[in-house]
């Protein structure tokens, strides 16, 4: 299983021979993800939300994990709801070495 983290503002991907098209598949999940999010309107710019999640083959998603998601304002359930309303979430091209099994991903939604 591959791992990739991410935030809305800033994608991340190890630097490797595909480091381009990882870090091209990261924004892409990054921006369809931020696309279906409406965030609080008491978010403060300290508060952020973790997300730990698996992506299947298909763009489903499996062992979601918020335990690192403030509570406070309703940040986690507007994470949460973004997270329901990405789903499936985007596909790697083939050729990225990214299509095979299960990507785990950590995003980090703040303002």
């Amino acid at each position: 299983m591959k791992a990739l983290c991410c935030a809305l503002a800033l994608a991340l991907a190890p630097m490797a021979a595909t480091a381009l098209s990882e870090r091209d598949y990261v924004m892409r999940l990054a921006h369809h993800v931020r696309s279906h999010w409406v965030p609080p309107r008491n978010l403060r710019s300290d508060e952020t939300c973790a997300l730990s999640l698996e992506i299947t083959a298909t763009g489903s998603v499996e062992n979601l994990d918020h335990s690192r998601c403030s509570q406070r304002g309703g940040l986690q359930a507007s994470a949460l709801r973004a997270i329901s309303r990405s789903t499936p979430m985007p596909l790697p091209l083939p050729d990225t070495g990214l299509d095979s099994g299960k990507l785990k991903v950590i995003l980090y939604l703040r303002r």
